[in-house]
């Protein structure tokens, strides 16, 4: 019985959730809901209904802007198993890479203290078919794929490279094979 235990211990499968500094996005999410709170309290206070009608929702819109754009990336970190990495940005981009898929690691140099490899967010590139998904300018790595990956639901699109960041880019590049 306790044999039993043991192997089913080692078999199991270690998930790392690989951090961003999500400074910005955070301070972006508390002005925008703090905004669309105030909008929407301030339009219950309003005489006309109409306005009132408007004001609320301006409100409701502004604080589902922060939940989506802001929010909701901070609460969907990217993933490491011992077979994929999971790239997300929230509701706005999902997708799991075979380890076996990437075929090269680079870590992203940026040349100054203000300088970043990209903006904040999820951008496709149709040209080199690469896809950055960077929730800020720090730590950023490029995984070139062996074989091109389609994301997307919607509009579909087919991935070559794929950009992301995290806290500690030494670490994750350590961890998918130092450079593969």
């Amino acid at each position: 019985m306790e044999r039993g235990t043991q192997m089913r211990r080692s078999t199991k499968l270690v998930v790392e959730r690989l951090r961003s500094n999500t400074l910005l996005l955070l301070i972006l999410s508390i002005v925008f809901i703090v905004i669309g709170a105030y909008l929407v309290l301030t339009s219950r206070l309003l005489a006309d209904e109409l306005t009132s009608a408007i004001g609320l929702t301006i409100g409701l819109s502004v604080l589902a802007f922060a939940l989506i754009f802001f929010l909701w990336p901070i609460l969907t970190p990217n993933l490491l198993t011992p077979t994929k990495l999971v790239v997300r940005f929230g509701c706005l981009f999902n997708m799991a890479i075979p380890l076996e898929n990437i075929e090269k690691v680079e870590i992203i140099e940026s040349s100054g203290p203000l300088s970043s490899p990209g903006p904040i967010g999820t951008r496709y590139s149709v040209i080199d078919r690469r896809y950055s998904v960077l929730r800020s300018g720090k730590g950023a790595i490029l995984l070139t794929l062996s074989e091109e990956m389609t994301t997307g639901t919607l509009l579909r699109r087919d991935v070559k490279e794929i950009m992301i960041d995290c806290t500690d880019p030494e670490r994750l590049l350590r961890r998918l094979g130092g450079g593969i």
